[in-house]
């Protein structure tokens, strides 16, 4: 996840504006590739901040339990996404 991290990182790097070296088409793709790897780094970054909590849930022994309402959160979504700090209905309550 680190060298995902630093991929990501590497691929927001500033978009040299020089009109003279790319056109306007070129110039404005590269601003829309550099935002979305903005973008693909800050989910990378969140996603391992949950999975370091995660850890630190797992040393406390409160894995698998829903930080919301406590109660466990299903396997099937704890395998699907095992950095989960809320139950489904949780995160949709929030979502909603």
């Amino acid at each position: 996840m680190l060298d995902l991290l630093a991929l990501a990182h590497s691929s927001s790097d500033r978009v040299e504006l020089d009109q003279a070296r790319m056109g306007r088409v070129s110039r404005g793709d590269a601003l829309l590739q550099q935002s979305m790897a903005k973008a693909g780094h800050s989910r990378t970054e969140d996603r391992l901040i949950q999975v370091r909590q995660a850890l630190k849930r797992i040393e406390r022994d409160e894995y698998g339990d829903c930080l919301h309402c406590f109660k466990a959160i299903s396997v099937e979504r704890l395998q699907l996404a095992p950095e989960t700090p809320l139950c489904i209905e949780c995160q949709a309550q929030i979502e909603g």
